[in-house]
């Protein structure tokens, strides 16, 4: 499951808002900002207790209507 790669997870969120910024000189953060998120990398790497939780935006879709597929990533 994804919350057994939470490091992962937080480079790769790293790695695509560099590229964000980069292509477009505009974030996809909603709260927060890369320099919370290396701070977070950090207090992860030296031990620190996580909790997470990922909200999932898929535009023109409704939570009635997604396919089994979808409900495997969202589960």
């Amino acid at each position: 499951m994804w919350n057994d790669k939470v490091l992962e997870i937080v480079q790769r969120i790293i790695e695509r808002e560099k590229i964000r910024k980069r292509n477009y000189d505009e974030t996809r953060f909603e709260k927060g900002d890369s320099q919370t998120l290396h701070m977070l990398k950090k207090m992860m790497k030296s031990g620190f207790e996580t909790e997470f939780e990922i909200s999932t935006v898929q535009p023109g879709e409704s939570i009635l209507e997604i396919i089994n597929s979808m409900k495997q990533i969202i589960k």
